[in-house]
């Protein structure tokens, strides 16, 4: 199941299986033949339905698991295979279209199937307040023309290379966020035009 901007993939991967089991699965449930054969590209749902239905801490996942025991109780043998995405699906092109069409008439699930998604509402408006707080990042600043509008990263890695850095490069970098180094001296009284944020990191000391 394709997925828009601002939906998360695995949000859509559990809404089309949950509503393969809800609409297709289980009104067959009496059938002749025994065996779903569930394959997806998605890896993070499989992880998460493999650790059984009783660690399950989403409430899709939780409703997906409850459908496959209905369905094992039934006495269906069910397996769930990963896959490459769009390797040899001749029907993606109108799944692609299909969800163009949702994403334009904004009827993303059939009613009392899944309620309007919390992750997608919360990833819209953080994508809405970065993008605001982006326009606002001056860029005049050597930071700037180093490293565009990407947030600091104080993980101890290099924000340019990613590289880990030395024990002792966040200290000089922490000096230097707090106006004062070793190395540099007081930058606020050497450098014009300062305002109270650092120059390098954009963030305030």
């Amino acid at each position: 199941m394709p997925h828009g901007m601002g939906c998360l993939e695995r949000v859509c991967v559990c809404c089309a299986l949950l509503l393969a089991l809800e609409k297709l699965m289980i009104p067959r449930i009496r059938s002749k033949h025994k065996t779903l054969l569930v394959v997806t590209d998605s890896q993070s749902l499989l992880a998460a339905l493999n650790k059984g239905p009783l660690s399950q801490t989403d409430w899709t996942e939780d409703q997906i698991w409850q459908r496959l025991l209905t369905v094992t109780f039934a006495g269906w043998s069910v397996h769930l295979q990963f896959c490459y995405g769009h390797c040899g699906v001749h029907v993606n092109e109108p799944a692609d279209q299909h969800a163009t069409q949702t994403m334009e008439s904004g009827q993303y699930t059939e009613q009392g199937i899944a309620p309007l998604w919390h992750t997608d509402l919360l990833t819209c408006f953080t994508t809405q307040l970065t993008n605001k707080w982006r326009s606002t990042i001056r860029q005049d600043t050597h930071r700037y023309l180093l490293c565009g509008t990407r947030p600091s990263d104080l993980s101890g890695k290099d924000l340019i290379t990613q590289e880990v850095l030395h024990r002792q490069e966040p200290v000089h970098l922490a000096r230097a966020r707090c106006g004062e180094s070793e190395l540099w001296g007081r930058l606020y009284w050497a450098v014009r035009d300062c305002t109270n944020q650092c120059r390098f990191c954009n963030v305030s000391p």
